[in-house]
């Protein structure tokens, strides 16, 4: 609150006043980067308090409010403006895909629901009120999402919030709250080909699409992630030891680990290593621009390929041999964690050849041989070439 211009008088110092009674005022305002609005803050001094003591008193009074208008606050924040600071920080320590996911999440089912509300006001039933929309929300085009893909809006709203009631000593809004449910929701099929389909479809493509069929085959005999493909080098498959060594995935212009952030070998049987040196001699007939950079799969410009660059080749396949679902590479990736399991292959030798796991399960299937990975191989296909 302002003091009457009437009782005080200016000193020789800017914003420092007498007032009648011979104590001093200060009074400090600053422009608020984020809202444009003026802080002010002010202090009283004992009469007779020295030039010297006022002068201090004024730069830490400044300082306390710059600091002030520098440090966000829940009661300044809304959710909005806390989520673009929250994303902000996790992009420094997340893969550039995972990034861009969870700005689509939050861009697009989270922040319209919740995201004008002030940070310290998000109670538990704005959080019930969000799940009931969940729930229902239908796509675009009319259908249901399913509910693993309502779970994965939640999880990342829960960690927000979270991370937002730790930051800010604030309750935690989302406690006690029970999860999306879709109990009517219809159980939708696993999309895998059986042995039939699988066999097809890669007949097809060597037929159809030759030129990409070392990459197809190689998502379907290693049950290797699109962007492991893509970030395969010659200097990764081991043709004497029959190995192809999985150290890194790409997506999206960035070459980073795979996506557990642990390397794996799985065993390259004779058919696709014969596969894969035909597509080397190709690429050295063609004098491919992509030899120097030492890629297996590179794109026309000699750098990497696009996960989804192989998608639209593998729908128009799947077409083709009338397969009722769009085959992709995570189609295919399914297929051979299906078709391993149903040749008897035990679990810890298919997750060391999948790279499904946590760190504890990582320690646990380490020490699988190659071996056993070669007969799980063998089993899968027996004895067929493919």
């Amino acid at each position: 609150m302002k003091k009457n211009s009437k009782l005080m008088t200016k000193t020789q110092d800017a914003n420092v006043f007498r007032l009648a009674d011979g104590k001093l005022w200060l009074r400090v305002t600053e422009r608020c980067p984020k809202t444009s609005k003026l802080l002010e803050a002010t202090k009283t001094l004992p009469a007779g308090t020295k030039r010297a003591g006022a002068l201090r008193e004024l730069i830490h009074l400044k300082e306390g409010l710059l600091l002030a208008a520098a440090t966000p606050s829940a009661k300044k924040l809304s959710v909005s403006d806390y989520c673009e600071q929250w994303l902000e920080d996790k992009s420094a320590r997340v893969r550039p895909p995972v990034a861009a996911k969870y700005l689509d999440i939050l861009s697009r089912h989270i922040l319209p629901n919740l995201g004008q509300i002030r940070l310290d006001q998000v109670t538990r039933r704005e959080v019930e009120g969000w799940v009931a929309w969940a729930e229902k929300v239908p796509k675009p085009s009319g259908g249901a999402y399913s509910l693993q893909t309502v779970l994965t809006w939640w999880r990342l709203l829960v960690q927000v919030l979270k991370d937002a009631a730790a930051e800010f000593q604030l309750p935690d809004p989302t406690a006690r709250v029970r999860a999306p449910s879709k109990q009517s929701q219809a159980c939708r099929e696993r999309r895998t080909l059986n042995p039939e389909q699988f066999d097809r479809f890669l007949a097809e493509a060597l037929t159809r699409t030759p030129d990409r069929y070392a990459e197809i085959a190689t998502l379907a005999l290693t049950g290797m992630r699109a962007g492991e493909l893509y970030g395969l080098q010659w200097s990764d498959i081991d043709e004497v030891a029959g190995v192809v060594r999985i150290q890194r995935s790409a997506s999206h212009g960035h070459v980073g680990p795979t996506k557990t952030g642990d390397p794996r070998e799985v065993p390259a049987n004779p058919v696709l290593l014969d596969v894969l040196r035909a597509h080397r001699q190709d690429l050295v007939t063609r004098n491919h621009r992509g030899l120097q950079s030492g890629l297996v799969f590179p794109a026309d410009t000699g750098g990497h390929r696009l996960p989804q660059s192989l998608h639209k080749v593998t729908k128009d396949l799947a077409k083709r041999c009338d397969i009722a679902i769009e085959v992709g590479p995570q189609v295919l990736r399914r297929t051979f964690n299906t078709l391993m399991l149903r040749a008897g292959v035990d679990g810890i030798t298919l997750r060391a050849m999948m790279g499904h796991t946590t760190e504890a399960m990582t320690q646990r299937y380490a020490g699988v041989p190659m071996d056993h990975k070669h007969e799980a191989l063998a089993r899968m296909l027996g004895g067929k070439s493919v």
